[in-house]
C-alpha cells in the first residue's frame, strides 16, 4: 500500500533539486512523507526530520528504511499530526508531497497559521499546484519552480516550488565593496574601463608598445652600424652558380 515513484532515474534527480533548495534546519517535517524516500535523502540538511504518513504501513516500511540507512535523526508518524508538531516544535522546514488532489484546506489553514519559514511544495499536478499556491500566497512567496518530465511523451509533470515566508524573504542583490554604506546600484556615469599603466608608478598612462613611434619596426644586418637592407639570399652582382656557360653540364654527358 505504499507510493513510490516508478521513473527512480528521474526520481533521483527530483530529490536532488529538494535537497539543494533545502537549507540547514534545526527542525524538518515531511507530510505525505510515504516510505520516507525524501526524509532519507535530506537526511543530512537537519538536527531532526520528522514524518507524517496516514497509512500505517507506509510508516512502518519508512521506520524500517530508516534503520537500514543509519538515520537516527529520522523518526516517521502514522497521524495527521502537523497542527501539534508546530505548537510543541519550532519547525523551521515543511516538505509536502501531496497526491493529486492537493493539499487539503485543513493542511493549507495549518501552514498559514504556523511560523514555518520555508516550504517545499513536490506536486504531480500542475492544475491543483496552481490552485494551493494561490491559497498560500497570503503568507507565502515563491521564489522559484522547477518543473521535471516524469514520464516521457505524456502529460505527466513533476514541479518543486520553493516557497519562503514573506517576513523571512529576502531578495538578493549586490553591494559594493563599502560595508558602512547602503546599497547603491551602478550607473553609467561611474564605470571606469580597466586599463594597463606603464612601469612608472607616477606616470601618465601609456599603452604598451614594442617599439617607439619614430622607428619603424625593420630587420638590420649584422653589421651595427650599417644602414637598413632587406634580407636576400645571394647579392646582386653575383649570378647563379648552378648552371654557367663555361662549364658543362655533367649530369647529361655534355
Amino acid at each position: 500500500r505504499s507510493f513510490f515513484q516508478l521513473n527512480t532515474k528521474q526520481s533521483v534527480n527530483l530529490y536532488n533539486v529538494v535537497k539543494d533548495w533545502m537549507p540547514r534546519s534545526k527542525t524538518t517535517v515531511e507530510a505525505y512523507s510515504g516510505i520516507g524516500a525524501i526524509s532519507l535523502f535530506v537526511k543530512d540538511k537537519a538536527e531532526e526530520i520528522i514524518g507524517v504518513e496516514s497509512i500505517q504501513d507506509a510508516v512502518d516500511n519508512a521506520n524500517e528504511n530508516a534503520m537500514l540507512n543509519h538515520a537516527d535523526n529520522v523518526s516517521f508518524i502514522c497521524e495527521d499530526a502537523l497542527a501539534h508538531l508546530v505548537q510543541e516544535k519550532e519547525v523551521d522546514t515543511l516538505i509536502v508531497d501531496p497526491p493529486r488532489s492537493g493539499l487539503d484546506d485543513t493542511m493549507k489553514e495549518t501552514i498559514l497559521k504556523s511560523k514555518i519559514k520555508t516550504m517545499i511544495y513536490v506536486s504531480c499536478n500542475p492544475a491543483t499546484l496552481a490552485k494551493d499556491l494561490g491559497v498560500l500566497k497570503k503568507e507565502y512567496r515563491i521564489v522559484k519552480i522547477q518543473p521535471l518530465d516524469m514520464f516521457s511523451q505524456t502529460p505527466h509533470v513533476e514541479s518543486v516550488t520553493l516557497l519562503v515566508r514573506n517576513d523571512d524573504y529576502k531578495p538578493r542583490r549586490r553591494f559594493d565593496n563599502r560595508k558602512n554604506r547602503d546599497y547603491k546600484p551602478r550607473r553609467d556615469g561611474d564605470f571606469k574601463p580597466r586599463r594597463r599603466f606603464d612601469d612608472k608608478k607616477d606616470g601618465d598612462f601609456k599603452p604598451k608598445r614594442r617599439f617607439e613611434d619614430d622607428k619603424p619596426r625593420r630587420r638590420f644586418d649584422d653589421r651595427k652600424d650599417g644602414d637598413f637592407k632587406p634580407r636576400r639570399r645571394f647579392d646582386d652582382d653575383r649570378g647563379s652558380k648552378r648552371f654557367t656557360d663555361d662549364k658543362p653540364n655533367r649530369r647529361y654527358g655534355k
